[in-house]
This record gives C-alpha cells, sequence and structure tokens, in this order.
C-alpha cells in the first residue's frame, strides 16, 4: 500500500521586512491587557498575555519643541497641518490580517494540514505586513487612526526632490537619504524600503549604480547607518497613476480614496521611512466542518493571525529608481 510523503518544508524570506522592522508583539513591554469586547468578538483565542499587541500598546511620542521652526506635513483630511518633527507622533495602522486556507485530499492526517497551513502563514507573514505597509493591502479604506485614515508609505510620503524622474538606485538612496536628515536633523534611524527586483544592483550586481546594501546578519545595512528592507511584497513592474499606483499620492489628497502615481515597467518606486515596529497575535486555526468535506475525501483548514504597523508619517519620502530588468511584475 502507498504511504504519503511529508511535504517539502516551508521556506521563510530572511532577510525580510520582519527582520527589518522591530517585533513588538511578545517583548515584554507595557501591562498585560484583557481581551477588550470588539477584538474578543473578532478574534476569539487571541493571547492578549503577549498583551497588549492590539490596544494596550502605548506609541510614546516625544513631541518636544525644537530650536527653529519645521517644515509642515502635508494636512490631514480636516484641513489643519500635521506638524513634522524629528521625532514626532507615529501613526499605527488598523488590524489587517494574513489568511491561509488549505484544502487537499484526506488522507486522515488533519494534524499534518494544520501544521502546513500554520507554517504557511508564518511563513506568509512578511509578505502580509509588507502589501500593507506599502499599499494598504487588507486595511480599510475608511479606517481610523491618528489621522483619520490608514498610514501607509505611499499615503504618507512626500516626492523626493527630483523623485519623480527614475535614476540608478544609488543616486534615487542618496536623495532619499538627504531628505530624511534634512527632515529629521540628522536623528539617524532611516529604513529604506526597495522592491526585491532591485536587490540585485542594491548588492552591487548591476553596472550603472553602486552598491548600496551589505548583508549583516538577518537585514541589509545601507548608508549612514540605514537599514534596507527588501519586503518580500513590495510592489514592482508598472503601475496605473489612481487607486493602485505604487507611488505617493498626486491628486485629492485630503479624500478617503486619492490617485497615487503610477510608473513604466522600467521604473520602481523606493521609499525612506524612519524606524517600522509591527505586532503580530499568534496563529489561530480554523478547522471547518468535514462531514460533507470527507465523504467527498478532502480535509480543510484555516489559518489567520491579525497584525499591525506603525512609523512616522511626517518623515517618509518617496523616489522613482530605474529598473534594469524592466519587464514582469508583482
Amino acid at each position: 500500500m502507498a504511504q504519503p510523503v511529508g511535504p517539502i518544508p516551508v521556506q521563510a524570506p530572511v532577510p525580510s521586512i520582519l527582520t527589518t522592522a522591530r517585533d513588538r508583539s511578545s517583548d515584554g513591554f507595557g501591562a498585560s491587557a484583557p481581551i477588550p469586547e470588539d477584538v474578543a468578538g473578532a478574534l476569539p483565542g487571541v493571547d492578549m498575555n503577549r498583551a497588549s499587541w492590539r490596544s494596550g500598546i502605548a506609541w510614546q511620542s516625544f513631541g518636544c519643541q525644537q530650536s527653529y521652526p519645521w517644515e509642515d506635513c502635508p494636512t490631514d483630511p480636516e484641513g489643519s497641518p500635521m506638524e513634522r518633527s524629528s521625532y514626532g507622533s507615529p501613526a499605527w495602522s488598523p488590524v489587517f490580517h494574513v489568511y491561509t486556507p488549505l484544502e487537499c485530499d484526506w488522507a486522515g492526517a488533519e494534524a499534518g494540514l494544520s501544521d502546513a497551513a500554520r507554517a504557511l502563514t508564518e511563513a506568509h507573514t512578511a509578505h502580509g505586513l509588507a502589501r500593507a505597509l506599502w499599499m494598504g493591502e487588507g486595511l480599510p479604506v475608511a479606517a481610523s487612526s491618528e489621522f483619520g485614515f490608514p498610514v501607509t508609505l505611499r499615503r504618507s510620503a512626500t516626492l523626493a526632490d527630483g523623485g519623480s524622474t527614475a535614476e540608478d538606485l544609488d543616486v534615487v538612496v542618496a536623495r532619499l537619504l538627504a531628505e530624511y536628515e534634512a527632515a529629521t536633523n540628522g536623528l539617524g534611524g532611516a529604513v529604506l524600503h526597495v522592491p526585491s527586483i532591485l536587490m540585485t544592483g542594491a548588492l552591487g550586481g548591476l553596472p550603472g549604480g553602486g552598491k548600496i546594501a551589505t548583508p549583516e546578519g538577518n537585514v541589509y545595512r545601507g548608508p549612514l547607518g540605514s537599514l534596507v528592507s527588501p519586503g518580500p511584497g513590495y510592489p514592482w513592474g508598472v503601475t496605473v497613476t489612481g487607486a493602485n499606483g505604487a507611488g505617493p499620492i498626486v491628486a485629492d489628497g485630503d479624500s478617503a480614496d486619492p490617485d497615487y502615481a503610477g510608473n513604466a515597467a522600467d521604473e520602481a518606486w523606493v521609499y525612506v521611512t524612519g524606524p517600522v515596529e509591527y505586532a503580530l497575535s499568534s496563529v489561530r486555526l480554523t478547522v471547518p466542518d468535514t462531514a460533507d468535506a470527507r465523504r467527498q475525501n478532502t480535509e480543510a483548514v484555516v489559518a489567520q493571525r491579525a497584525g499591525i504597523f506603525r512609523f512616522d508619517p511626517c518623515t517618509a519620502f518617496a523616489a522613482l529608481a530605474a529598473n534594469p530588468y524592466a519587464a514582469g511584475g508583482s
């Protein structure tokens, strides 16, 4: 009798946004909190003793007045300016979810399917976080946040000086770091968000652009002590100006549904922000009623986890980089 062969082990991306950003899920910050009613109803079984990853996180801000005026941030939906500061009030995202639904031929190994769903959800978390962070995928359009809308890279960023003309990656990184340094008075902590299609060039593998990333453990270190985040999940390839553009806002900045800048196939957007932090719930499994499924010789399971992220939206900038591959997209 034939025996089933075990699955190929799931591999997670390293380095990734998860190794670049700081994990606040269970690092001992804050005090444990009971499960809020709004969370408990939507996420039964979430371990809130890893506590407060949802409503118990207190984003402490330092809004000290500097000795000279700061440039204003773009206006919020009500039209009032948001002060740009060297260490302002980082905004947190609404909750997003990473899902892994699996269904396969039933071999009486429900535990194996559950383990696979859990492992895949862990491995896909970096992609889910990156898509939510950059494009807002999984975030409600009219979500409540400190500023009344989802705070994402493309929503928050200001176009860097000269950033609308695609240049070699090293030129783009130089411009972005200069903008960030000016906005923060040299505070440091810059994170460069670079689509994976450009990472070979970032590591010095392409002519026409200098090396801007060096492997350092599970992260890539960039110029001036910056970190280079490769996603995964950052968009590349042609995007169309409008709701699906991968660039910063170009019109209707005060509306809930603005237009974002697009780019050609031989271009890709790169962003710089200050430090990024995230928090994740544990992976929760849902096993559907399998009575009907087993009559069809199938088994099903759904794994999911919830997450949030934050960064300072007043120190985010964007610029176009030349994409030497100029084909495909994601």
